[in-house]
């Protein structure tokens, strides 16, 4: 997830969904792939009802990223 590099501030890379399990997986990689490597990755699922796709997009991840669900609203 967030790599700690003394010196380098830690920005926050927030990635909000909404049904979007067919374009989160390119945004996720585009946000892995940063050159700045003292970053965290928080991925806000807001309330999709797309049978648990985005949830499953988002937590193949693993630790690089932090999954938030909410409801939507």
């Amino acid at each position: 997830m967030a790599a700690k590099n003394e010196g380098f501030p830690l920005v926050s890379i927030v990635i909000p969904v909404y049904n979007g399990a067919n374009y989160l997986r390119e945004a996720i990689d585009s946000a892995l792939n940063q050159t700045y490597k003292n970053c965290e990755i928080l991925v806000i699922n807001d309330g999709s009802d797309d049978g648990g796709e985005t949830e499953r997009a988002a937590l193949s991840y693993g630790d690089r990223i932090r999954y938030f669900a909410k409801e939507n609203g």
